[in-house]
């Protein structure tokens, strides 16, 4: 999933897309995706799955074959996301082809 990452978001449109964009993407405490929020109306935005996006996000996994549980957290730390959690998205080093879902 953290590889299609740019082609679900693109996907996705308005608000949706803005609050997603700002997610740290790392690994919960069970293996599910994590998505970690510096911005409180971000993080209300995805964890209470206004316009669905939650459910976006679990219908594009649907598409690629995976089945992914998805943890939405408030970053509380007072130290940036990506400086307490890992991101996924930017330790995977690799060429990444975007397919149109």
């Amino acid at each position: 999933m953290l590889t299609n990452w740019g082609g679900i978001l693109s996907q996705l449109t308005g608000v949706t897309k803005t609050y997603l964009k700002m997610a740290t993407r790392s690994l919960g405490p069970n293996g599910e995706l994590m998505l970690v929020f510096d911005d409180k109306n971000a993080y209300e935005y995805v964890e209470q799955n206004r316009s669905d996006c939650q459910d976006a996000l679990k219908a594009a996994a649907d598409r690629i074959g995976k089945e992914v549980a998805i943890l939405v957290k408030l970053n509380d730390t007072g130290h940036a996301s990506d400086e307490v959690y890992p991101d996924l998205g930017a330790l995977i080093q690799m060429d990444i082809e975007e397919e149109d879902f």
